[in-house]
């Protein structure tokens, strides 16, 4: 089972026997301001935090670094700046000696950072500059003929099209993640809806079976985590050119 934890109940005891947790956290919290720190950030971390131009997406990106080595520091019982995250041919961050996986979401002010001994991913997206037009067009590059025809079913009721378009799309990211891809991972080959057009939480994708799971709390924002759940080949499926 995953959890969805506020950073305010961040300890150790929540990850002991493994579980797979995801922390969520909003920028202006305060305790993730007394937690945010660009001195645990790698130099080329904190170069590619000041390269941002918009202050709530540096932010984040700093909030979810820091509380990444603070719970791998938890976890470990290795100080978090002995945390070494490295990125991998695709640009996914991890922590290859920690002996944890993890997956970082970033959404306006919201961030999120799933947690799990097995392979992980997790989305949180708000879709805070999406609109109701053009969404068939934006779908059209990354869902599936499945995915597509449900938007499509919707075109008359634009903000419930707006709605499924936000679940397809964290389902998608959260599994793609997960394989190690992101959308390099061929994303239309992947389809999240079931047999009966409903999200399908348990997603066949390359050798890999994925089960995706909804989290939301009081007040927080929803997010779709996908953990591995059975894999017949460590190899993951293959990604396509960028």
């Amino acid at each position: 089972m995953a959890m969805l934890h506020p950073l305010a109940s961040l300890s150790a005891e929540l990850f002991s026997g493994q579980p797979t947790v995801c922390v969520m956290a909003k920028i202006d919290w305060p305790e993730a301001l007394a937690l945010v720190s660009l001195d645990l950030l790698s130099e080329s971390e904190r170069h590619r935090a000041q390269a941002f131009r918009d202050e709530t997406a540096r932010a984040s990106f700093v909030l979810g670094r820091s509380i990444t080595r603070r719970v791998l520091s938890l976890v470990t019982g290795r100080a978090a700046l002995e945390i070494g995250i490295v990125l991998d041919t695709l640009g996914k961050p991890e922590a290859k000696d920690a002996g944890w996986h993890f997956s970082i979401s970033h959404s306006g002010p919201w961030v999120a950072v799933a947690f799990s001994p097995v392979a992980v991913g997790c989305d949180l997206e708000l879709g805070l500059r999406l609109g109701t037009d053009g969404l068939l067009g934006i779908a059209g590059q990354v869902f599936c003929d499945e995915e597509l025809a449900a938007l499509a079913l919707l075109a008359d009721q634009p903000l419930a099209q707006r709605a499924l378009f936000l679940q397809i799309w964290r389902f998608k990211e959260a599994i793609l993640k997960a394989a190690g891809l992101g959308f390099a991972g061929a994303p239309r080959t992947l389809c999240v809806l079931d047999e009966t057009g409903n999200l399908n939480h348990h997603v066949a994708y390359g050798c890999r079976t994925y089960e995706v799971t909804v989290l939301s709390g009081s007040a927080l924002p929803e997010v779709a985590l996908a953990k591995v759940t059975v894999c017949a080949d460590p190899k993951p499926a293959p990604a396509t050119p960028r």
